[in-house]
């Protein structure tokens, strides 16, 4: 009896110190605009997301958009990588 009380003792602070493993990782997504066929604008985007790594993961991802572009119709392809990483300096470059 002594050793689970001691045993439960020591489970509840370890759960205590270490609520979670929450850490900020930073989603990299490099966004494409494409008028038929042809890249008319790419643009990097830097988030950060303070959460468990699969969560991040899940919401870091690839996913497409339809969109106007110059009252046209575009896709927008949004090719996103997850990193921990510190963030970097990000130049925003359009074509």
């Amino acid at each position: 009896m002594r050793y689970s009380l001691a045993s439960v003792a020591l489970l509840l602070t370890l759960m205590f110190a270490f609520p979670s493993c929450k850490k900020t990782y930073y989603c990299h997504c490099d966004r494409k605009t494409v008028v038929d066929n042809d890249t008319v604008k790419s643009v990097l985007d830097i988030y950060s997301i303070r959460d468990l790594e699969e969560d991040a993961k899940a919401e870091c991802r690839y996913y497409e958009t339809e969109e106007t572009y110059l009252n046209r119709y575009a896709i927008v392809y949004h090719y996103c990588e997850l990193k921990d990483d510190d963030k970097p300096e990000v130049e925003v470059v359009e074509e």
